[in-house]
């Protein structure tokens, strides 16, 4: 978990109308990811200045600052980009163990606000440090649960795009993770006893499209049922 401390703090005039190095800040984020059409950009010398901090393709961010907790996954980089304050780099030390994606989605889920706002305690939290995300338990499924359901929320994002002025479509996210936290029975590829098959976001770019990808899901939650994700003692938690 890196973020620009203190002695790095940038002034304004040096937030820069182009150039060759982004700068991303929380009023960048918008609805999930980074929009980078409104970012400002930095010299070299001040994306060179800390390496835990520049951010890549990938990338998991939450702001600290201002709107507390808002989620966002770096995508369509053409070039390095470096943080302002008030962002943290999520840094994922061992790829073989956390699916980017899933602990993606599950940052965008409630709890991590609902976390933050039990750390309160009565008051109000202004700003997220460090302390508190390091102790945010994350529930950790299999590597092959967290891919699926990595895949099952990045397609209901893009139906929810795709379907944003119809009333409702946004309670579904919560409502599905919600009902992850169920006692159900959770089935993958590897212990289905049916073939098997992954939801996917690619081709869906119209509404009829959408619309056969949902069916889709509704046929792939045929062979899976979804539980309470497995959770150690504590939970895992996300390190600094």
């Amino acid at each position: 978990m890196h973020a620009r401390i203190g002695w790095q703090n940038m002034r304004k005039t040096e937030f820069l109308d182009s150039g060759d190095y982004y700068l991303i800040t929380g009023t960048d984020f918008d609805d999930g990811f980074v929009n980078l059409s409104t970012c400002h950009f930095v010299s070299k010398d001040r994306y060179d200045q800390d390496p835990n901090i520049q951010v890549g393709n990938g990338s998991i961010l939450i702001t600290k600052d201002g709107t507390l907790g808002k989620v966002a996954l770096v995508q369509g980089l053409d070039k390095p980009a470096t943080l302002n304050a008030g962002v943290f780099n999520v840094a994922i030390r061992d790829n073989s163990n956390v699916d980017k994606g899933f602990l993606y989605q599950y940052l965008k889920a409630p709890f991590l606000m609902d976390y933050i706002a039990q750390t309160a305690t009565g008051g109000t939290i202004k700003h997220l440090n460090q302390r508190i995300l390091v102790d945010f338990p994350v529930n950790m499924p299999s590597g092959a649960e967290q891919r699926l359901i990595g895949n099952l929320f990045l397609l209901l994002d893009s139906l929810i795009t795709l379907h944003q002025r119809k009333q409702g479509m946004s309670g579904i996210r919560n409502g599905a993770w919600n009902g992850m936290t169920k006692p159900l029975a959770l089935r993958t590829p590897e212990t289905a006893s049916s073939p098997f098959h992954t939801p996917t976001v690619a081709g869906i770019d119209d509404a009829d499209e959408a619309d056969a990808a949902a069916k889709e899901v509704v046929s792939s939650e045929r062979h899976f049922a979804l539980r309470g994700m497995p959770r150690a003692p504590g939970g895992d938690r996300l390190e600094p």
